[in-house]
């Protein structure tokens, strides 16, 4: 008999190999986040010339420096690429490290466990792919939470927003559990709390304890109100730090797709990018759609075992379009700071470098640069929270896509006598699946409505 310590040494070699070669010169995280433009405003008794290392970098000050030519407005601004070493000296960068490590690892460890179950049909080794995915969702709302709560750089205001919002999200799950029926919305809550019982049940008996077992059977209800109180405590948790990511997103979305009319050629993404764009925001609704029965099962014919395979294959492409996008929404926040620096020092009429400093409009020139100067300085400061922000969601996605696919394909009909079944794993992280998606999508639409009818800019 195969012990299982010996079944999953080759997954952690996989998963040690994984990590040796993702830090061998220069770690994936800085990868990601290398060679982004950062803008600062230099000293006075500073040469604004700064090192370009990459041929986007040096375009962008071209085409900064040909538009504004004709205003005499070259060596105001200065464009620094970010290095590997900057990184590691920036807030919450070991937040996002650990995110691509562990995200790095499942997709390794995934993809290693369906090889081995096609060529040898051994599906004993998924421990540890079950861990890691576990422990990655869970980095992935820690992470959030900490970007929350930190009163250096979360204003209250931000963190008010949050808790209000992880107040009302607990409220809506318990409502959607309690009163939509399984036949519109069906997360396998009755069918986990039979599956736990059951192996209660079991495990009592092999450990002697006949009595309590018999009082334990049929008893269902217990754990259907634990797990819904599991449930509702979690979308309370993800209801609180979805807020600021969602918005954030939104706001970068909006400056790569709708630039403003004096930074076109300098700001903005080309269509292939914007395409994309527009994908990532329509498919957390694709995501919450499929979980709706009556609009798949009837309509459409399709059986449980595809509707299941359509739903991971949605949060799976709704996971990999956040993690492809991350340095298009990294850089918007960066471009963010550009647009302010144009529009308060050129949009107001005050801004005149050859103003005396000692009339009301010096002063009032010297005020919108000591602003935008904070501002261009925040900016790169919180880049590496806002990757977090930007992060951390295709992250938790790609947990419950690897767990729904482990517990709810692959060894569906394995393990059913352990203390935790598969289909508890199934339910508990399809229901976090879809209340994320569902979230994402109403604070993104109301960001994107608030844009439209200029009420955030």
């Amino acid at each position: 008999m195969v012990s299982t310590l010996t079944i999953c040494m080759p997954y952690v070699a996989i998963t040690l190999l994984v990590v040796f070669g993702t830090n061998f010169r220069l770690s994936l995280s800085q990868s990601f986040l290398s060679n982004l433009t950062v803008y600062r405003i230099p000293a006075k008794d500073e040469t604004p010339k700064q090192p370009l290392k990459t041929s986007q970098a040096r375009n962008r000050q071209k085409r900064l420096n040909r538009k504004k030519s004709e205003e005499n407005l070259q060596g105001q601004l200065c464009l620094i690429p970010t290095t590997g070493e900057g990184l590691l000296q920036r807030a919450f960068f070991s937040d996002f490290d650990k995110l691509v490590f562990f995200a790095t690892t499942v997709v390794t460890n995934l993809v290693a466990f369906q090889l081995v179950s096609w060529l040898k049909d051994d599906l004993r080794g998924g421990s540890v792919l079950t861990c890691l995915a576990v422990i990655a969702g869970g980095c992935g709302i820690v992470s959030l939470v900490r970007t929350q709560i930190n009163t250096e750089v979360s204003p209250r205001e931000e963190q008010l927003v949050g808790g209000a919002a992880a107040i009302a999200s607990g409220m809506m799950a318990a409502l959607v559990l309690l009163l939509v029926p399984s036949e519109v919305l069906d997360f396998e809550l009755e069918g986990a709390a039979q599956a736990v019982t059951l192996s209660l049940q079991l495990q009592l008996e092999k450990l002697g304890h006949e009595s309590v077992a018999l009082a334990v059977k049929g008893a269902t209800v217990f754990p259907l109100v634990f797990l819904q109180g599991v449930l509702v405590g979690l979308a309370a948790v993800i209801g609180g730090v979805s807020v600021a990511p969602a918005v954030r997103c939104g706001r970068c979305y909006m400056l790569s797709t709708s630039p403003p009319d004096w930074a076109e050629g300098h700001l903005g993404e080309g269509r292939g990018r914007r395409v994309l764009l527009h994908i990532n925001t329509i498919l957390p609704m694709a995501v919450i759609v499929l979980w709706i029965r009556p609009m798949l099962e009837e309509p459409l014919g399709l059986s449980a075992e595809h509707i299941l395979y359509l739903r991971i294959g949605a949060v799976i492409l709704a996971a990999v379009m956040q993690g492809a996008l991350l340095r298009t929404h990294v850089q918007s926040f960066l471009d963010s700071g550009f647009v302010a620096w144009y529009e308060r020092l050129y949009g107001n009429g005050v801004a005149e470098r050859g103003a005396p400093s000692g009339t009301r409009q010096g002063a009032e020139a010297n005020m919108y640069s000591q602003v935008v100067r904070c501002q261009l300085d925040l900016n790169s400061t919180l880049m590496c929270k806002v990757a977090v922000q930007a992060f951390a969601p295709g992250v938790i996605l790609l947990s419950c896509a690897a767990l729904m696919w482990h517990k709810g394909v692959m060894t569906k009909d394995h393990d059913t006598n352990s203390l935790l079944p598969p289909i508890l794993f199934k339910s508990i992280f399809s229901f976090i699946a879809w209340w994320f998606c569902g979230l994402w999508t109403l604070f993104s639409s109301v960001t994107l409505g608030l844009f439209r009818y200029g009420q955030l800019t």
